[in-house]
């Protein structure tokens, strides 16, 4: 079951990792774009996003 656990997290971990990239890349394009309307709902999105990730990764944490 720990091991389940661990390798829930690495998954965890990595998909912070390329929503991380992904945003980078996002924030490039729009820095290319200059349109801040945009930019903001992006951060909101994601905002959302990692507390949704925060969210399934915490009962995981209090499960060890």
């Amino acid at each position: 079951d720990v091991m389940m656990i661990v390798m829930m997290m690495m998954m965890m971990m990595m998909m912070m990792m390329m929503m991380m990239m992904m945003m980078m890349m996002m924030m490039m394009m729009m820095m290319m774009m200059t349109n801040i309307k945009k930019i903001k709902m992006i951060f909101s999105v994601y905002f959302s996003l990692s507390l949704l990730l925060l969210g399934y990764i915490f009962p995981l944490f209090s499960l060890n």
